[in-house]
C-alpha cells in the first residue's frame, strides 16, 4: 500500500532503523532509582518497539541525571514515535531551552505553532533547521507553506526553488510548486507543475493522482482528470482506489478546495518525506514524521494508512488497527483499511473477528473478490486448506475473467488445493499461473518441488527449479528444492552440497534439516544424518513428518525405489 499512496520519489537516503517483526511484550515496568538502569531499560523497551515505556524510562533517567541532555532528546524521539504529541511538545521546549538545536524538536515546536495559528513563530523555528539532507528538505518545503500563509507567495516559491536543481528532489519540488500555485492561484503554472509529476514514462502514485486529478476537476479540465484516473487504474487494475474520484467526476460534484494553510501543506510535506523513508527501513522516523503530520491534519487518510502499515512492521497490530479505524468511511482508502484491520485481527489470533469483518465486506460488495481472497489467505496460513479452497473458489466466481494480474491468486489457490489433496486442480492452477508469469520463481519452485515429491517430470522440474534459483539465488526454500531434486535423481553428492547451503540459509526449517539428514545417510555420513534428523524433530515438524523422522532415528533410512518418470 505504501507504494500506492507515496509520491514516487527517487531514492533519497536518510538512514534509519530496520523494521522488525517483534511483537511488543504485554509486560509493563516502573522506572527505577538508578539513571543508568532506567537508561538501559529505555533502550531495551525501544528495541522491543515499546515506545511508551521507552519514553518514560528515558525521562526518568534524565530527571535523575539532568546533565545527560541526550536523554531528553531520546525521550522526545520516543514520544513522537509513540504519538504522545502534547508531551513531545513539552519536552521539545525543554530541549530548546537547554540550547538546542535539535531538528526534530524544532519541527515539533514549528508544528505546534502552525496548529495554534502562530505562523510567524513557525517560520522562525523552521529557519533554524539545518540545510542538509532530510532536514534541508523539510526546511525548504515547510518554510514555503509557512511563507505562503504569511501572504508572501514569491518568497514561498523562492524557498522551493533549490529543490528543482536536484534530480532526487525534483518530484517534491513539482508537487508542492503545483499545490502552492493552485492556491495562489496561478492555474497555468499549477498545470505545468502537475504535468511534471505525472510524466507518461513513469508509474503513478495514488496521492499524486488524487491531488492532480482534483486540480483538473476544479479547473474545469474534467477530461484530463478522467485520462489520469484511467491511466492509474490501468496500472493498478481492480484496486478500486479511485472509486470516490470517479463517482465525483461522473456526478460533476466539485472536489474539495485546494490546500491553503501552513498546517495542511506541512502535513502534506511530512507525508511526502515519510512515504519516501518507508521504503528505506527507517520505520521509527516514518512514525515520528507521521505523528507530526497527523497532529497538523488529523483526518489525513494516506498518512493514517502509512502510519498503520509502519506499526504493522513493528508488530504493533493493535495500534495499527486504531489508525486504520480512524480512516474516514468516505475515503478511497477506507476499504483497504478494513482489509488491514482483518489481517491484523488474525495476527492477534482473533480469527473469528477477522472472518466477521471480511464476510461483512464481502456482503457489502457482492461483486468484489478481495475480501474472499484475504479470507482464503488467512485460512491457508492457518492450514484450513479445504475452507481456503472454498474461499478462493468464491473469489474466482466474482471475476469476469482470469487475467495475467491474477497469477498470485492462482498460485495461492494452487497451494491450498495441493495441501487438501486435489492435485489435478492444483497443477492446473500452477500451470496457468506460469502462462501468465513464466519467470515467477515462487510458482516455478512450488510446481517443480511438487513434481519431484511425486517422482514425475523430474528433468523438467529440475530445470524449473534451476530457473527459480537464478531469479532468487539466496532463497533457502528454493535451494532446498534443487538439492532434493538431485537427491530424487540419485545425484547424492550434489544433493548434499545444495542441501547444506539451504540449511545455512534456513537453519530453522524442519523440512530442510530432514532432507539434509536423508542426503547424509545415503552418502554414508550416518552420524551427521542423525544429528540433522534430531534437529528437524526439535523444530516442530508436521505430525506425519514427525512420525517418519522418529522412525528414521530408530531404524535408519530405508530407501524405496524411486519412480523417475518424466513426461
Amino acid at each position: 500500500m505504501a507504494a500506492l499512496v507515496g509520491i514516487g520519489l527517487t531514492a533519497c537516503t536518510f538512514g534509519g532503523d530496520a523494521h522488525s517483526e517483534a511483537q511488543p511484550s504485554a509486560e509493563t515496568f516502573s522506572p527505577g532509582s538508578s539513571w543508568a538502569g532506567n537508561f538501559l531499560a529505555a533502550r531495551h523497551a525501544r528495541a522491543r518497539h515499546d515506545y511508551t515505556s521507552s519514553a518514560d524510562f528515558f525521562l526518568s533517567a534524565q530527571d535523575k541525571e539532568p546533565t545527560q541532555k541526550n536523554l531528553l532528546v531520546q525521550s522526545h524521539f520516543a514520544l513522537l514515535v509513540d504519538g504522545r504529541m502534547e508531551e513531545a511538545i513539552e519536552v521539545a521546549h525543554r530541549i530548546q531551552a537547554d540550547g538546542g538545536p535539535v531538528p526534530l524538536a524544532i519541527l515539533t515546536l514549528a508544528a505546534d505553532a502552525m496548529r495554534s495559528n502562530r505562523v510567524g513563530e513557525a517560520e522562525a523555528f523552521l529557519s533554524t533547521l539545518p540545510e542538509t539532507s532530510m532536514n534541508g528538505l523539510l526546511r525548504s518545503l515547510m518554510l514555503a507553506w509557512t511563507l505562503f500563509e504569511l501572504d508572501r507567495p514569491d518568497d514561498a516559491m523562492a524557498a522551493l526553488a533549490p529543490l528543482a536543481k536536484n534530480d532526487r528532489t525534483k518530484a517534491l519540488y513539482h508537487l508542492h510548486a503545483a499545490l502552492l500555485n493552485e492556491a495562489r492561484p496561478d492555474i497555468k503554472a499549477a498545470d505545468r507543475h502537475y504535468a511534471a509529476t505525472t510524466p507518461e514514462d513513469s508509474s503513478l502514485s495514488l496521492r499524486v493522482v488524487q491531488l492532480a486529478g482534483a486540480f483538473h476537476e476544479r479547473s474545469g479540465q474534467r477530461e484530463k482528470a478522467k485520462v489520469l484516473y484511467d491511466r492509474y487504474e490501468k496500472e493498478h487494475p481492480s484496486s478500486g482506489l479511485l472509486e470516490p474520484e470517479n463517482e465525483r467526476l461522473a456526478a460533476g460534484t466539485p472536489p474539495p478546495p485546494p490546500l491553503t494553510t501552513a498546517a495542511d501543506g506541512s502535513a502534506e510535506v511530512l507525508f511526502s518525506i515519510a512515504s519516501s523513508l518507508s521504503s528505506q527501513n527507517a520505520g521509527e522516523m516514518v512514525l515520528a514524521l507521521s505523528h507530526l503530520g497527523l497532529f497538523l491534519r488529523p483526518d489525513f487518510p494516506a498518512l493514517q494508512v502509512l502510519a498503520a502499515q509502519t506499526m504493522e512492521g513493528f508488530g504493533r497490530f493493535e495500534d495499527a488497527n486504531a489508525q486504520y479505524a480512524a480512516v474516514a468511511p468516505s475515503s478511497s482508502l477506507a476499504w483497504h483499511a478494513q482489509l488491514g484491520i482483518a489481517a491484523n485481527l488474525d495476527r492477534l489470533d482473533r480469527f473469528e473477528e477477522a472472518e466477521k469483518v471480511l464476510r461483512e465486506m464481502s456482503e457489502a460488495r457482492p461483486g468484489e473478490p478481495q475480501p474472499l481472497v484475504e479470507l482464503g489467505d488467512i485460512q491457508r496460513r492457518r492450514e484450513d486448506f479445504d475452507q481456503a479452497v472454498a474461499s478462493y473458489d468464491a473469489a474466482f466466481a466474482r471475476l469476469p475473467s482470469i487475467e495475467p494480474q491474477h497469477w498470485g491468486l492462482l498460485y495461492a489457490r494452487g497451494i491450498a488445493l495441493e495441501r487438501s489433496g486435489q492435485w489435478d486442480r492444483a497443477e492446473a492452477d500452477f500451470l496457468q499461473a506460469l502462462e501468465f508469469e513464466p519467470n515467477q520463481p515462487l510458482v516455478l519452485n512450488y510446481l517443480g518441488y511438487s513434481w519431484i515429491e511425486q517422482g514425475k517430470h523430474l528433468e523438467r522440474a529440475l530445470d524449473m527449479i534451476r530457473k527459480a534459483i537464478e531469479l532468487r539465488p539466496d532463497d533457502g526454500y528454493i535451494v532446498d528444492s534443487l538439492g532434493w531434486a538431485h537427491y530424487r535423481l540419485g545425484n547424492f553428492e550434489e544433493a548434499v552440497e545444495h542441501l547444506e547451503r539451504a540449511a545455512e540459509l534456513r537453519p530453522g526449517d524442519p523440512v530442510i534439516n530432514d532432507h539434509l539428514g536423508d542426503a547424509y545417510w545415503v552418502v554414508g555420513r550416518e552420524r551427521e544424518a542423525r544429528f540433522q534428523w534430531q534437529a528437524a524433530l526439535s523444530l516442530d515438524p508436521e505430525p506425519k513428518a514427525q512420525a517418519e523422522i522418529e522412525k528414521k532415528l530408530k531404524h535408519g533410512l530405508v530407501r524405496e525405489a524411486n519412480a523417475t518418470t518424466d513426461g
